[in-house]
């Protein structure tokens, strides 16, 4: 009984982390385009690009095409599929967490984020 649990455990765990990927990418994608957007964005966009590896590897982890959504109707077949590429995806995560976290405490990130808030609700669909 605890094996099949700690193999859901694992697919939710990588859904949520893929979850967290999109949208700091979703949001670093929505301030390129802002006019006034500060140099530092650049910076932002450069120490957080191996989580663009990371969404692949968890998209494929998770058996989904590049930028397709979790359904959960299918997690009973991700369980199946095993969790071969998390390890890699999971240090990528782990590296870049001062990075997204600054990402979030950014002022003008902050300040932006509203205007682009619909941008990021449509990306979250788990």
């Amino acid at each position: 009984m605890r094996q099949p649990w700690q193999e859901e455990r694992k697919v939710w765990s990588t859904a949520m982390r893929l979850d967290l990927v999109r949208s700091v990418v979703k949001i670093l994608d929505a301030l390129d385009y802002a006019p006034d957007a500060p140099h530092r964005l650049r910076s932002f966009r450069i120490h957080l690009s191996p989580l663009c590896h990371a969404q692949h590897e968890l998209e494929k982890c998770l058996g989904l095409a590049w930028g397709e959504e979790i359904r959960a109707t299918a997690i009973p077949e991700l369980i199946k599929q095993g969790q071969q590429r998390l390890e890699e995806a999971v240090a990528l995560i782990t590296m870049s967490r001062d990075e997204m976290a600054a990402l979030w405490r950014d002022d003008y990130v902050r300040a932006n984020l509203g205007t682009h808030q619909r941008l990021l609700n449509e990306h979250s669909g788990l």
